[in-house]
Formats: structure tokens, C-alpha cells, sequence
């Protein structure tokens, strides 16, 4: 009887100890692996980089010569961290984050005033900032201003003051060592303006509104780099919609399926009570190619909802950052539950986490 009870106790044990392992090996097989900076030629596939600074969503990443990445403002949502005048730098040299400061305060939930670009000296020019000055009265002014991004230096500088007090912006490079910035007061259709802006002098050199001539010529075209609207259907028709995307080519383009929480799995199929969406935050990654129209799984998730994504430059990899996750959901890294994987737009808060997709 001795001897039988050590047996079965032994049995037991063994039996326990491979649930734990086999356990632990579910869990750590669904979890991403850290970046390695030293690693010239990484894997396909998703991996962790450090943590931003600040949990972020509406920001803008705009790409360095460098290879650096700079994440400018945005929001935090539900999380309360000091998004609105701060930036911060990602180096792929060592896979972290460096916090800025910057001058100007921005409005993160207006996303369409936060606009950033890489001009052709290598600083960045960012519109939809203001400044904050108090009356008398104790009350708040609030004005406008462009700031530049110093890369040489890794510090922000500010820049002139728009002509009109617009609400939308685009930026584009000229071939001419200007910048053109187009201002659109949504509050007023017909206050449009293309500003001219100089590098050398960090002023604006010439406003040309609407209502003139040269407005309407070629020279002031904005240029953009929109998905063809024969691609947006077809993407539309076999993967769904809705969902973003980031170009990695003049051909290409990485695309997140909203509309998926698994790779042929809908939203729509998930019964969620009476939260029912159409939209996910855990989200199967795509590579598409213009040419071939092949749509090509690369077996992984965005785990964020509508994060920043940026292709970092000379390399084959997107730098994935902040969004939002579910305030129930503990580390979105690990497995995740269908059910879990949906949009629940009021339990979202901002993320710091990030991530680095090599394709």
C-alpha cells in the first residue's frame, strides 16, 4: 500500500509538472520576442522594442535620414500622460526611446492640425501647435505657430506664424529649398491659403490665398500618395473593410484588417452583446503589391488599436507605436481571447508599448 500511494503520488507530480511546462510553452510560443538591435539580419515578424516614454494615440511618426524615427504629441487617452508638448526619438541602434521636449502645445484629438514632414535639409517642419499666453483676465490666448525639429542638434525651434487661423494643414517639399504648407479653415470653406516657406530663413516668404491666380497653377499642386482607388476595392473585396495601411514602396503597402481579429476570422462573427463592432484592435497583418495584386499573410497582429505606423528608412522593417488597447486586457502580448480582440471603443486607453515588424 506504501509503495502504490509513493507511486501514485509520484504519478501525480508528473502529470502536474507537464501541464505547468506545457502551459508555460502555450504562453511564452504566443508572446513576442524582443528586438535585437545587434542583429543585422533579423526574421520576418513582430517584435518588441522598448517602451515609449509616454502612452501615446493621434501622434505622428515622421522617418529621419538617420534612420531614427521621431514620434511627435498626440493624445493619451484614459491614461493622462503629458502628450501635448513632448516627442520622443526611436533608434533602431539600440531599439529605445528618447524623450524631447518641445515648445509649442498641440491638440492631439484634432488630428487633421498635427501634420509633420522631413524637409530636405533633414529637419522636420510640424504644423497645428500653438502657444499659450494669459490675459489680464487670467483667461487663455491661444495662437498658432509652425515648430521644426532640429536633427543635428535633437532639439525643437520655433517656427513662424501661419497667416491664417486654419484648422487643417498639408505640407509638401518644393524643388526650390521651400516648403508649401496649404491651411484650410473647415469653418469657413473659401480661407484656403499655400504658404511658402524658406529653410535657410525659417520665415514664411510669400502667402498666395484662394482667390488669386497663381493659386489654381501646377506649381501649387498637393501632392499625395493616396491608396488607387481600384486597390482600395480590391483590398475591400478580400480582405474587408475597414483598415489601414502604411506604403513601404511605390508598389507596396503593409495593411492592418480592422475587420479581422484572426486571418480569415470577421469581427462580425465574434458575438459580443449588445458592444457589438465591426472593428478590432487585435488585427492580422498583410503585404500587398500593387503589380502582382498579391495579398501576401505575414502571420501577425497589430495589438493596438489604429496605432502609428512608419517604415523606417533602408531597412525592411515598420515601426509600429502606442494606439490603444482595452483597459481589461493585461499584456496584449500574450494570448488573447476572440472575444477579447474586438474594439470596445469606450474601455480603449492609450499604450505605450511599440514594435518593430520586419517584412
Amino acid at each position: 500500500m506504501y509503495y502504490k500511494n509513493i507511486k501514485r503520488f509520484i504519478t501525480n507530480i508528473i502529470v502536474i509538472i507537464f501541464f505547468i511546462f506545457y502551459a508555460q510553452i502555450s504562453v511564452f510560443a504566443s508572446e513576442v520576442p524582443q528586438f535585437n538591435p545587434k542583429d543585422s539580419n533579423p526574421k520576418p515578424g513582430l517584435y518588441r522594442v522598448g517602451d515609449m516614454h509616454c502612452a501615446r494615440n493621434g501622434h505622428i511618426s515622421v522617418p529621419l535620414d538617420d534612420g531614427r524615427v521621431i514620434l511627435i504629441a498626440g493624445y493619451s487617452r484614459l491614461v493622462g500622460d503629458k502628450t501635448n508638448n513632448s516627442a520622443e526619438i526611436f533608434d533602431p541602434k539600440t531599439g529605445n526611446f528618447t524623450k524631447l521636449n518641445m515648445k509649442l502645445e498641440y491638440n492631439g484629438i484634432i488630428e487633421r492640425s498635427l501634420r509633420g514632414i522631413l524637409l530636405n535639409n533633414g529637419n522636420v517642419f510640424v504644423t497645428g501647435g500653438y502657444e499659450r499666453e494669459k490675459l489680464r483676465n487670467n483667461k487663455n490666448k491661444f495662437r498658432l505657430r509652425y515648430e521644426i525639429f532640429n536633427s543635428q542638434n535633437n532639439n525643437f525651434i520655433n517656427g513662424p506664424y501661419p497667416s491664417i487661423n486654419g484648422n487643417y494643414f498639408n505640407v509638401w517639399n518644393g524643388n526650390n529649398g521651400k516648403a508649401y504648407i496649404y491651411i484650410e479653415n473647415s469653418n469657413n470653406k473659401e480661407e484656403k491659403v499655400i504658404e511658402e516657406y524658406d529653410y535657410s530663413t525659417n520665415t514664411i516668404t510669400k502667402v498666395i490665398p484662394r482667390t488669386s491666380k497663381e493659386y489654381n497653377t501646377n506649381k501649387y499642386t498637393i501632392p499625395t500618395r493616396q491608396l488607387p482607388v481600384h486597390m482600395f476595392e480590391y483590398i475591400k473585396e478580400n480582405i474587408g473593410f475597414p483598415f489601414e495601411y502604411v506604403f513601404i514602396s511605390d508598389d507596396e503597402i503593409i495593411v492592418t484588417s480592422l475587420s479581422e481579429i484572426d486571418y480569415g476570422k470577421k469581427v462580425s462573427d465574434i458575438k459580443s452583446g449588445e458592444y457589438k463592432t465591426y472593428r478590432s484592435w487585435y488585427s492580422p497583418i498583410y503585404l500587398i503589391n500593387f503589380n502582382t495584386k498579391e495579398i501576401r499573410p505575414l502571420n501577425e497582429f497589430v495589438r493596438s488599436a489604429i496605432p502609428s505606423m512608419t517604415k523606417i528608412k533602408g531597412k525592411n522593417q515598420v515601426l509600429i507605436t502606442g494606439g490603444c488597447v482595452p483597459n481589461y486586457v493585461k499584456n496584449p502580448n500574450k494570448a488573447i481571447k476572440d472575444e477579447y480582440k474586438i474594439n470596445m471603443w469606450l474601455a480603449m486607453k492609450a499604450t505605450k508599448l511599440a514594435y518593430i515588424l520586419v517584412y
